[in-house]
């Protein structure tokens, strides 16, 4: 006779995770809206915190760059978007978090905003409404 296979919250003394019970589209739902959250964190930290320091050009783009490829990474692995406040400071060519002056270039041209990165060149052009 074949024995019975206990549930996998019988076989631990723990309680069984909130996300074992929800259903499979609600749970991957709520791992997006986490996502999303800890992106927005990111970027906002990302903005504030190399101006708590002195850092040189190089350490601030090199930084720039590697906080970019995070929160690119966060969002694809969870197939999630990043808000709009966030949706243009990264450049989707080098993954590179765009700051005006350092890392980025604005300029309004013909009734639409035009980005251009300083690291990989690449331009976004974006109409004014």
């Amino acid at each position: 006779m074949r024995k019975k296979q206990l549930p996998v919250w019988e076989l631990s003394s723990a309680k069984p995770s909130f996300y074992f019970f929800m259903s499979r589209t609600f749970r991957r739902l709520k791992v997006k809206k986490i996502a999303v959250k800890r992106a927005t964190y990111l970027s906002s930290f990302t903005e504030s915190f190399p101006f708590k320091f002195n850092f040189t050009d190089d350490v601030k783009k090199a930084y720039y760059k590697r906080y970019g490829n995070l929160i690119m990474r966060i969002l694809r692995r969870n197939r999630a978007r990043l808000g709009s406040p966030y949706k243009y400071r990264i450049c989707r060519k080098c993954h590179s978090y765009l700051i005006p002056s350092e890392t980025l270039r604005v300029r309004i041209n013909k009734g639409k905003i035009v980005y251009t990165c300083l690291k990989c060149g690449n331009i976004r052009r974006i109409g004014i409404k």
